[in-house]
């Protein structure tokens, strides 16, 4: 009687479930947990770019240290609040409201974070996006939006937007996101 689990890795059972999962989102199969392998896989590679990627961790999480999130917020420009207890209590509900946050550390460092929010049902939007100034162009950003992806993909949430800063529009193409033409957004200047 010949073994027929002699191949069945747990890899290779994941990387069957995916495909299996997928099998009517082609596209999706992409944004799949089997992409970190690749990744990890392409930083041992000699001519990648991005050797970082091997030490680099990507995780959804409910906390994390406030003033390394808070750092990464005013370094994209987008906190320019005191930095009080009042800003500590709203990047800590931030963090643990979101439907997911998502964050890169490199060993005790948080080079970079991501968030989605949701209803937790059908739409999703992307935002807060970046990485530290000094750890970019090493493929962590793109790791973090692919973490966001799976996760929200994994709740079975398919409609999946974001509103790209100005000049990010072709990392955004890169992954996959097509504008949606003939949509304006809108904002409510309450500040």
């Amino acid at each position: 009687m010949k073994n027929e689990n002699h191949n069945n890795t747990p890899e290779k059972q994941e990387k069957k479930e995916n495909k299996k999962k997928y099998q009517d989102y082609p596209v999706l199969r992409w944004w799949s947990s089997s992409y970190f392998d690749y990744l990890k896989q392409e930083a041992n590679n000699p001519e990648n770019p991005h050797p970082l990627m091997t030490s680099i961790e990507v995780e959804v999480v409910k906390e994390a240290d406030l003033e390394q999130i808070l750092a990464l917020y005013k370094q994209a420009g987008w906190w320019d609040e005191v930095l009080d207890e009042k800003a500590f209590e709203r990047v800590r509900r931030i963090i643990s409201e979101t439907y997911c946050f998502v964050i890169a550390r490199f060993e005790e460092k948080i080079v970079g974070m991501g968030r989605s929010i949701s209803d937790g049902v059908s739409d999703a939007y992307i935002q807060d996006v970046v990485v530290d100034k000094d750890y970019r162009r090493q493929g962590i950003g793109e790791a973090i939006v692919h973490r966001i992806v799976q996760f929200l993909l994994e709740h079975d949430i398919k409609w999946i937007a974001l509103i790209s800063e100005p000049g990010s529009e072709d990392f955004y193409r890169k992954l996959g996101f097509r504008e949606m033409l003939e949509y304006t957004p809108f904002l409510l200047p309450l500040q």
